[in-house]
């Protein structure tokens, strides 16, 4: 009489079940989740409260951190125009804006030429009622250049030379750190989402303490802004983040 075969399991793959189950009790005993991935652990093992300074800085109550003299050209920005600038030079129509609101314009000459466009280019553009900031983007965009405001002027260049560094304390936003690495993600998916370094642009983000600093052309900076003042506005209780076993 034959005896029926006895299917053994290799003493390597006992091994391997033994060390895998003692992984995933260890896990559990630290309190994660084994199939959830370790990041929302490790978050939760690193959070650190932050101080919420007494005072409210204006870039958190639609005001600018700007110069006064930035600020005036911002808000030249966001005036109307109703002016035909068609079959217009660039030069031309820099002189006009200059001339009507008495704001300072300087030309990168070498952002120009390393683009291979002339200041004398004719616009072609047809009369339309916008702001100074889309006629000028209307204006540059098709020729890969922007502008931003430095210092005291309002400067035309490529969106290399584009870029400034603002910062903005996250503690007036956020009671700690928990909901950063969510942050960071959603500024980057959501706003000039191309342009930063992790999809290969020139625009960078980064944490020191509770200090987010943003180095990105002007419009950048303003969707930033715009987005921290909408989450600062929100409930307390939504910012805390909650497991899937706590009630809402």
């Amino acid at each position: 009489m034959m005896t029926p075969p006895i299917h053994t399991i290799p003493k390597m793959l006992h091994v391997v079940v033994v060390v895998f189950g003692l992984g995933l009790l260890g896990l559990v005993s630290a309190g994660a989740n084994p199939f959830g991935g370790l990041a929302q652990t490790k978050r939760q093992e690193l959070v650190v409260e932050w101080d919420r300074p007494a005072s409210t800085p204006k870039w958190l109550t639609e005001q600018s951190q700007l110069h006064p003299v930035e600020a005036k050209i911002q808000r030249t920005l966001d005036e109307e125009l109703d002016i035909d600038f068609d079959s217009l030079s660039m030069n031309r129509i820099f002189k006009i804006l200059n001339g009507k609101f008495d704001i300072p314009i300087s030309i990168d000459t070498n952002a120009f030429e390393e683009n291979k466009v002339s200041t004398d280019q004719i616009v072609m553009l047809p009369r339309i009622r916008t702001s100074v900031r889309n006629l000028l983007m209307l204006i540059l965009q098709p020729h890969d250049l922007t502008y931003v405001v430095k210092s005291d002027a309002l400067r035309i260049t490529d969106f290399a030379g584009a870029n400034v560094v603002r910062h903005y304390d996250l503690s007036q936003v956020f009671p700690d750190n928990a909901l950063l690495a969510e942050l960071l993600d959603a500024i980057e998916l959501i706003i000039d989402r191309w342009n930063w370094e992790s999809s290969g642009g020139t625009n960078s983000i980064s944490v020191f303490g509770s200090m987010l600093v943003v180095n990105a052309p002007d419009e950048v900076q303003r969707e930033v802004q715009r987005f921290l003042l909408c989450i600062s506005k929100q409930a307390s209780a939504n910012l805390r983040p909650r497991s899937f076993s706590e009630p809402m």
